[in-house]
C-alpha cells in the first residue's frame, strides 16, 4: 500500500479534523460533562493522528515510528476501554443493581484481558520483546473490540426496555464503536490466514485491508459527528412496559446472587 498517495493522505487527515469538529461540538452542546471519556478519546485519536502523520513526513528512524505508534495505539486501546464502562454507566443509570453487577463484571473482565495480554508480552515464545509487546497490545485491542460488539448488541436489545431511542448520543457512540470493531475483527480474521499466500499477495491484500479499515473509521467519526449535530429525543418507552419492570429484574437478580 502506498503510504503517500491521495487516497490514504485523505483518509488519514480527514477522521482526524472530523474528530476535532466532533469535539467541538460536544464542547458547545455541553456533552463533554456527560460524556468526558469520548471526548478525550475524540481529542487523544486527533492529536495523535496528525502527530503520526507529521512524522511519517519527516527523516527519523523506523524505531522512533514504532515506538511513537505504540504510544498512539495503547491511548486509543485504553480509553477505549473506558469508553465501554462510560456508556454502560449512562445506560444502565437508573437500574442500579444491574449497574452494580455489570460494572463488576467488566472490571473483572477487563483485568483478566490485560493480564493474559501481560503474560503473552512476557511469555510468548522467544521473539524480540518488540514483537511480543506488539503481541500484547494486538490481544487487548482486539478484545476491546469483542466487548464493544457486546455493547452494541446490548444497546439494540434495550431500546425497548431501556427507553433507548435511535437518537441519543449514546446510541450513536456504541454504533460508530461498533461498525469499527465488527470490521476490524473481520480484518484480523483475515490477516491471521495471510502466511499462505506470495509475499507478493500479502503485500497487496494488505494494503487492500488498510484501506478498507482507514475508510471505515472515516464512516464512524462522521456517524459521530452527524449525532453530536443532532438533537436528542427525550426519553420515552417504545414498547408498554411497566414502569417498574427494570427494577423487579434488579430486585430479583440481587435475591438470585444472595443465595
Amino acid at each position: 500500500m502506498n503510504w503517500h498517495s491521495t487516497a490514504t493522505h485523505y483518509l488519514w487527515l480527514a477522521p482526524a479534523v472530523i474528530q476535532f469538529a466532533v469535539a467541538g461540538c460536544m464542547f458547545v452542546r455541553k456533552l463533554h460533562r456527560k460524556f468526558p471519556i469520548f471526548f478525550t478519546y475524540c481529542l487523544f485519536r486527533s492529536l495523535t493522528a496528525l502527530i503520526m502523520f507529521g512524522l511519517d513526513h519527516v527523516a527519523i528512524s523506523e524505531t522512533f515510528f514504532t515506538y511513537a505508534y505504540w504510544v498512539h495505539q495503547t491511548g486509543c486501546i485504553v480509553l477505549r476501554f473506558s469508553i465501554i464502562y462510560e456508556l454502560f454507566a449512562l445506560v444502565m443509570k437508573d437500574y442500579r443493581i444491574l449497574k452494580h453487577h455489570g460494572m463488576l463484571l467488566l472490571r473483572w473482565g477487563t483485568a483478566g484481558l490485560f493480564l493474559s495480554a501481560v503474560l503473552v508480552v512476557f511469555y510468548a515464545g522467544s521473539g524480540q520483546y518488540a514483537t511480543r509487546l506488539y503481541m500484547g497490545l494486538h490481544i487487548v485491542d482486539q478484545a476491546a473490540d469483542v466487548v464493544q460488539l457486546g455493547l452494541l448488541v446490548l444497546l439494540f436489545l434495550g431500546i425497548a426496555s431501556l427507553s433507548l431511542s435511535l437518537r441519543t448520543f449514546v446510541f450513536g457512540v456504541a454504533l460508530g464503536l461498533g461498525i469499527f470493531s465488527a470490521v476490524d475483527l473481520v480484518t484480523t480474521a483475515i490477516e491471521t490466514h495471510m502466511s499462505t499466500l506470495p509475499a507478493v499477495s500479502q503485500n497487496q491484500l494488505m494494503g487492500t485491508i488498510n484501506l478498507a479499515s482507514m475508510s471505515v473509521y472515516h464512516l464512524c467519526v462522521v456517524i459521530w459527528l452527524v449525532y453530536a449535530l443532532m438533537p436528542e429525543r427525550a426519553r420515552q418507552f417504545k414498547v408498554a412496559l411497566p414502569a417498574h419492570d427494570m427494577d423487579s429484574w434488579s430486585d430479583e437478580l440481587q435475591r438470585l446472587l444472595q443465595r
